[in-house]
Parts: C-alpha cells; sequence; structure tokens
C-alpha cells in the first residue's frame, strides 16, 4: 500500500511555495500606471486575495467529490467529460506552464540587467530558457531538490522587504486616502484589468489539488492547507505592495517590471538592488526549472493514451520525456520573442481565469446530481451558493473588460481553447481510425 507523505504543513507550504513568485515581485509597477491611489491599489490586492479565498473553499469540495491528483484536469474531466479534462490538461501545459516559463525568463533579463548592462534582455530570457531546456533534457532536474529550500528563500525575501521597508524607507512622498476620487478609481476598467496582474500573482492557491491523492486525511487537511495557505499570503501579499508603495512614488514605480529591486534601492542602495537581483533571480531560476519539469510531465501524461504518438512517450537515455521539453521550451521561446512581459501575463492571467471559472462552476453542477463525498467527514463550501458566485462574478467583471480593452490577448487566450478542443477530437479520430486498421490487419 503506497504511503501519503503530504501533512498539513506540507500542503501549505506546497501552496505557498506555488504563489509566491513572479506575479508579486512585477505586477504593481502595471497597476500604478493606470491606478493613482495607494488605497485603491492596495484594495485590488484585498479583491484578488478574497476572490482566490474563495475558490480555494470551492476547490475544497471539488476534492473530495472528485478524488484524486489533477487538480482541473481530474475535476472537469469527471464532471464535464473527457475532452474538458483534456481542455484542461492543455491549458495548464500552455499557460500554467509555458507562459509562465516566459514570463518568468523575461522577468529574470529585467532583474539581471543590472549585471549584464548593455545586452539585450531577450537574449538573456532566451539564453535561460535553452539552458533549462538542456538541462531537463540531461535528467538534472537538480533544482527539484531544492523547491523547499526556495521557499524559505522567498518568504525571508519577502519578510525582510516588509521589515526594511517600513523601518528605513524615506515615506514623505506616501499619501493614503479614502475618498470619492478613490471609489472612482474603484469602478474604473482598468481597475478590473490591473486585476488580472493581481490574479496572476495569486495564481497557485489550487496547487494542493495538483498532488490531492498523496495527502493524508484529505478530508481535513486538502480544505485548511488551501484556507490557510490563501490567508497567510494574502496578508504578505498587502504588506509587500504597501511597502513597495510606502517607499517609492508611483510614477517611478510605473511601467516597471523590476519593482522589487526599485524598492530595495531605495532603502538599502545599490547592495540591496543587487542583493534583490541575485535572490529573486535565483528564485526564477528554480520556479522554470520546476516549471519546465512538472509541465513537460503534465504534456507526457495527457497525451499518453494516445498511441499513435509513439514519440510522445519516448525517453532519452536520462529518462528525460524529450517530446515533451521539446514542445514546452518551443511554446516559451515563442512567447518570449513575440510578447511583451505585459502581454503574456495579461493572456495568462485571461485563460488561468477563464478556467478556474469552469472547475468553480462546476460545484453547481454536483450540487444538482446532489454528489458528496463517500467519506466520513463531508466538506461542503461554506455560503453556498454565495462564494462560487462571487468568485465567478469577480472572474467575469475581469474578463470582460481585459477582453474589451485587450483583444488579442483575450482572443489569443480563446484560440488557446479551440485548439485544445481541436487537437483533443483529432487525437481521438487518429486513435479510432488505426483501431479500425488495426482490426482489418488482423481480420484479413
Amino acid at each position: 500500500m503506497k504511503t501519503k507523505k503530504v501533512d498539513l504543513r506540507f500542503g501549505i507550504a506546497i501552496i505557498i511555495a506555488n504563489m509566491i513568485g513572479v506575479g508579486v515581485y512585477t505586477s504593481i509597477g502595471f497597476q500604478v500606471a493606470d491606478i493613482k491611489s495607494a488605497s485603491a491599489v492596495l484594495l485590488l490586492w484585498l479583491v484578488g486575495g478574497i476572490m482566490a479565498f474563495c475558490g480555494a473553499l470551492v476547490y475544497a469540495e471539488l476534492a473530495m467529490v472528485c478524488p484524486g491528483s489533477g487538480g482541473e484536469c481530474n475535476y472537469l474531466g469527471k464532471i464535464f467529460g473527457p475532452s474538458l479534462g483534456f481542455l484542461a490538461g492543455w491549458v495548464s501545459f500552455i499557460a500554467g506552464f509555458s507562459a509562465p516559463i516566459a514570463a518568468g525568463a523575461i522577468a529574470f533579463s529585467k532583474y539581471m540587467s543590472v549585471f549584464f548592462t548593455g545586452v539585450n534582455p531577450a537574449y538573456i530570457a532566451v539564453g535561460l530558457v535553452v539552458l533549462i531546456c538542456v538541462i531537463n533534457l540531461q535528467g538534472l532536474g537538480f533544482m527539484g531538490n531544492f523547491q523547499k529550500g526556495f521557499m524559505y528563500l522567498n518568504l525571508f525575501l519577502v519578510l525582510s522587504l516588509i521589515v526594511s521597508g517600513l523601518i528605513f524607507a524615506d515615506s514623505s512622498h506616501f499619501q493614503i486616502s479614502f475618498n470619492m476620487i478613490d471609489l472612482k478609481n474603484v469602478v474604473r476598467p482598468e481597475y478590473a484589468i490591473s486585476l488580472v496582474y493581481v490574479a496572476y500573482a495569486y495564481t497557485g492557491w489550487n496547487a494542493v489539488t495538483y498532488v490531492a491523492g498523496e495527502v493524508d486525511k484529505p478530508q481535513k487537511n486538502i480544505p485548511l492547507a488551501l484556507m490557510f495557505a490563501t490567508i497567510i499570503v494574502t496578508v504578505l501579499y498587502i504588506l509587500l505592495n504597501f511597502v513597495f508603495l510606502y517607499a517609492v512614488p508611483m510614477d517611478v514605480l510605473a511601467g516597471k517590471v523590476e519593482v522589487a529591486q526599485i524598492a530595495a534601492g531605495s532603502f538599502w542602495g545599490i547592495f540591496g538592488v543587487k542583493l534583490v537581483g541575485i535572490l529573486i533571480g535565483l528564485g526564477l531560476l528554480a520556479c522554470i526549472n520546476s516549471m519546465m519539469l512538472s509541465g513537460s510531465y503534465v504534456l507526457k501524461v495527457m497525451l499518453q493514451d494516445f498511441k499513435s504518438l509513439k514519440y510522445n512517450n519516448y525517453l532519452n537515455d536520462k529518462g528525460a520525456p524529450v517530446f515533451s521539453v521539446l514542445m514546452q521550451t518551443f511554446v516559451a521561446l515563442t512567447l518570449i520573442l513575440t510578447s511583451t512581459f505585459q502581454e503574456v501575463m495579461i493572456y495568462m492571467g485571461f485563460i488561468l481565469t477563464l478556467l478556474n471559472s469552469l472547475a468553480v462552476a462546476g460545484v453547481f453542477i454536483i450540487r444538482r446530481r446532489n454528489i458528496t463525498c463517500d467519506c466520513e467527514a463531508v466538506y461542503r463550501t461554506p455560503f453556498y451558493p454565495y462564494v462560487p458566485l462571487l468568485f465567478l462574478l469577480l472572474s467575469f467583471w475581469m474578463m470582460l473588460y481585459v477582453f474589451i480593452q485587450n483583444p488579442i490577448q483575450s482572443i489569443a487566450g480563446i484560440f488557446t481553447l479551440i485548439l485544445g478542443l481541436l487537437v483533443f477530437y483529432f487525437l481521438n479520430f487518429r486513435e479510432k481510425k488505426n483501431e479500425i486498421l488495426t482490426i482489418s490487419e488482423s481480420e484479413g
């Protein structure tokens, strides 16, 4: 019998490690470019936390009713059918892993520019992805053994920035207010669009559901891990972004990617700029390596039932899934060379929110069918149906304005979904055709 290893603390660590990354260190610069109110920006991060918390409450019920690992791929497959299960895996591969690899590489190039002055950041980003690809083809996913250490590194960096900023920052420029002008910022279309950056920063709140089959006492630990981790990260995110605004004027942050470096430079000087660049660079290296490793196996597992794709199951002499790693690298490099960091962020936020919304909407089907988990402790989403409705309303509000203001990235997200369905039906057609030929040959 297989021993389950993920307890409550490990489950919380998995979620926190997946959540704290590129988004919180890079996105506020795009928010303050359109929102000139500190209180409105901080409220945006609170709204993002509430949205993630609502999603976590619903996913806990999905994990009980649809036991097993796989997250959305498992839930959508069991609730809506195999085509949407495949589609969830497809979106996870493209937008959940390949696009974040591209975003992480671009962010890495921005933070490393202080060490490589005069070098085109695109060269640094491309070089990093190619390097990680080569490492994974050699079967040397060595940084996977240090993911927990990098989680502690990230937490240390976040807490250091918060404490140092509150103590040492020159806040003479800082102003915060709560009036009608601030309220008007909240109801503007730009506010909904800025939420997409925040939604991406909170991506990972559902991470433990991908290993739900390995969680000890899942009826208790999955809901608690989802809720506690989301609350912890929400508090840290609000405090960290408060420090960014407290330490640096908005016009200096506006449009910048390397906001953590700028903030550190304001109270630690040039030493802080380089130190933060190194620490975040190490964190991004680990993150990109982990996503390359995980994403390649998502594609391999997703396609392994299609016998006609023999090359998908090919492993080199190092045990690496060559086709999956190369496909992951190709998609990431395409995004780096054709898109800006902001465009990649919007694309990811739009399509991942859409995927999460489909999963959350599944709880209504579960309730309509009156399905409950076959266990002693039955978990149900509290304050149903208001919690899933709030998540869906916020998601729809955000996606609507993103589609209006950024149609290219939104259409690219929708095209990704359509392409995924076409690939699924094409592969199914090939499988049935091959089966018919095999039967005909055997009969002949």
